[in-house]
């Protein structure tokens, strides 16, 4: 690929108003060894506004903050109506994620290089990895956080079915289809990841970065049966505290200490 076609096609994955980029009348403007996507440096520098380290607190995210007030108002509101009006809700919050992914899936598989980042990804996959235990933690993690294994979602709205209902073939049909879309949304993810790592001339594990309230107000309720007519109480001051806990989360510093207690494996 020549100097003049690689800036062209660096030059639509960098953003002009990008930190890292200079003036676009330069044609040697572009570091490919250092550079940063521009959905990434959006969600890092204008979305999250990082840090510089663990060592900086930063200053309070208001941005944030509006997000986190409307995301727990909605939910106390949801949770006030009552499971029918989070059945109704449900079929706009669970069908959506299907029909982006969707999307994404077309756009990616269609991208010149597509095929290294599913290769990658799914049809030459490294067996050596199986005998690493860390392989092993990563996909018991990835399955309890996937099937919300033991944060009780499931089992409250399955205790809203009749006693006779099948429950082993609800199991096997949650279990089918949150597979099929992680294997989906992965392939949606890799294809990218295989456009960029052409284009870029990186490899795709150089592209690959690393970066908890119904089951509360049931436990309450259960215990306290006093609660059940005042229930929208319960649920109001559940939401407040959780939107309380969660200013911590509105800080810059935050993600940059996530990232180091998910790294030193404190979080599993």
């Amino acid at each position: 690929m020549g100097s003049s076609k690689l800036n062209d096609v660096t030059a639509k994955i960098f953003e002009k108003s990008s930190i890292n980029c200079t003036e676009s009348g330069s044609p040697n403007s572009f570091n490919i060894s250092s550079f940063v996507l521009p959905a990434e440096e959006y969600f890092n520098h204008h979305l999250l506004q990082l840090s510089s380290g663990i060592e900086e607190t930063g200053d309070f995210n208001w941005g944030n903050f509006i997000g986190l007030v409307i995301i727990w108002t909605l939910t106390a509101l949801c949770l006030i109506k009552g499971v029918k009006w989070i059945g109704r809700i449900s079929y706009i919050t669970a069908t959506l994620p299907y029909l982006i992914i969707g999307i994404l899936f077309v756009r990616g598989v269609t991208l010149d290089g597509a095929i290294n980042g599913l290769n990658f990804y799914l049809f030459k996959p490294n067996f050596e990895k199986l005998w690493i235990f860390e392989t092993w933690i990563a996909a018991a993690t990835q399955m309890c956080f996937s099937l919300s294994i033991g944060f009780g979602g499931l089992l409250s709205l399955a205790s809203y079915n009749k006693r006779n209902h099948n429950f082993y073939r609800d199991a096997l049909i949650v279990i089918f289809c949150d597979s099929f879309m992680s294997i989906f949304g992965g392939c949606a993810v890799f294809s990218i990841m295989g456009f960029l790592s052409k284009h870029t001339g990186r490899d795709v594990t150089e592209l690959i970065e690393g970066g908890l309230t119904q089951g509360f107000v049931t436990a309450l309720v259960d215990q306290m049966p006093f609660l059940l007519p005042r229930q929208w109480i319960v649920v109001t001051s559940v939401c407040f505290v959780s939107f309380i806990a969660g200013l911590s989360m509105c800080t810059q510093v935050t993600e940059r200490l996530l990232n180091y207690l998910f790294h030193q494996k404190i979080m599993f």
